[in-house]
């Protein structure tokens, strides 16, 4: 039988072999020239080469987690602290499939296979619940989509995070952190009352941005909250995972928002958490913050600080320092509230740490067994001597 020549030099390419000078002098001795050699073989790959597929609905996985709606657009500009304070009414610390397809479908305007993707990013281990770091993850990937595709949509994100954050000051601080400001309630109610209203006043958008404004506060945040609160709502309701809620009042609102506040002080676990793994002692760190007559320090010089001490903030955002010790954008940061915090944050791990140290003895294992990290290793250690 008789091999065509170019199905000689096709096999080679498809086996990978390089086409030697003396491949290439075949042609001549068939009767033909290289460059017409050369001509066939390239229209005969061209001629091969796979069919292009069609471009699928969503042109990558990234993109169904973007609303392709203006209002889903709309609603994530809000701050997820505020985002889950609306939807873990029950103040459980997680979101339900019920609730979280609710809010992709009802709010962000999301389909039901987006509804599927976005629930399942959150979800990672089956858990059967999205919890507010998982919830912080996937609206973080969306702001970084939306930043990546508009640059200019950062200052706006960032802008708005730090005014709905100066707006929850209006809530008491959660007791269990540090001393309430014995006016803040009577503030609100003053002012309310100013303008005929109580706390248990219906809340109105142009209510709502008088009481800010009265306040000092941005009151440009009082529509986009209410809006999006009564929206979230209704979804939740309209799906039966919540009975049909009564008007908002004004109360309500400030039990919304001192959720809210509870949700940004765990922004800090990350820095509390080096924090205890180096074992530092806070107070003695920040003394020289301690010593001003303001008792504040910018974030450089608490990052300074800290590392002097040797504790390692690769993990640390900045911006979640920020967010929850400077709620009015002054670049300073209040010492005795991060020692405060720290202490809190010791008093919920230690104790647990120190059972488990107390266990490990018990069961005859090493802390590098359990723990691969060595800080957190060391720091079991510790805690299992002073358990003996």
């Amino acid at each position: 039988g008789i091999v065509a020549m170019g199905d000689v030099v096709a096999l080679l390419h498809h086996l990978g072999l390089p086409l030697t000078q003396e491949v290439l002098s075949l042609p001549a001795q068939a009767g033909f020239s290289e460059a017409e050699f050369r001509r066939h073989f390239l229209c005969w790959l061209q001629s091969n080469q796979p069919q292009q597929l069609p471009t699928p609905a969503y042109p990558s996985w990234e993109d169904l987690f973007m609303p392709h709606q203006a209002a889903g657009e709309r609603c994530l500009l809000l701050p997820d602290f505020l985002l889950f304070a609306m939807l873990d009414r029950e103040g459980t610390g997680q979101l339900k499939p019920g609730i979280w397809h609710a809010f992709a479908s009802r709010c962000l305007g999301l389909g039901k296979d987006a509804a599927v993707a976005t629930y399942s990013f959150c979800d990672q281990h089956d858990l059967g619940a999205v919890s507010y770091r998982d919830f912080r993850r996937y609206i973080a990937r969306v702001h970084d989509l939306r930043v990546q595709r508009m640059p200019e949509a950062a200052m706006q994100l960032d802008a708005i995070c730090q005014d709905a954050r100066a707006v929850l000051e209006l809530a008491e601080l959660p007791t269990a952190v540090t001393v309430q400001e014995p006016g803040r309630l009577a503030a609100v109610s003053d002012a309310l009352g100013r303008r005929g209203c109580t706390l248990d006043s219906k809340a109105t958008p142009s209510g709502l941005e008088e009481l800010l404004s009265d306040l000092r506060l941005p009151s440009h945040i009082a529509g986009p909250l209410l809006r999006w609160q009564e929206s979230i709502s209704f979804a939740l309701s309209s799906y039966g995972l919540q009975a049909e809620q009564p008007p908002l009042t004004y109360r309500m609102l400030l039990g919304i928002l001192k959720a809210s506040q509870g949700l940004v002080q765990t922004h800090l676990d990350a820095l509390c958490g080096a924090c205890m793994l180096s074992g530092i002692e806070m107070k003695l760190v920040l003394d020289f913050a301690l010593r001003r007559p303001t008792q504040a320090l910018s974030a450089e010089e608490l990052a300074g600080a800290l590392m002097a001490a040797g504790v390692d903030l690769k993990a640390v955002d900045p911006k979640d320092v920020l967010l929850a010790l400077d709620p009015h954008g002054c670049k300073q940061i209040f010492a005795p509230d991060l020692i405060k915090f720290h202490e809190k944050f010791l008093g919920k791990f230690e104790g647990l740490l120190s059972k488990m140290a107390g266990c490990i003895g018990d069961g005859q294992l090493s802390p590098d067994q359990l723990f691969p990290d060595g800080r957190l290793a060391s720091f079991v250690s510790t805690r299992q001597a002073s358990c003996r």
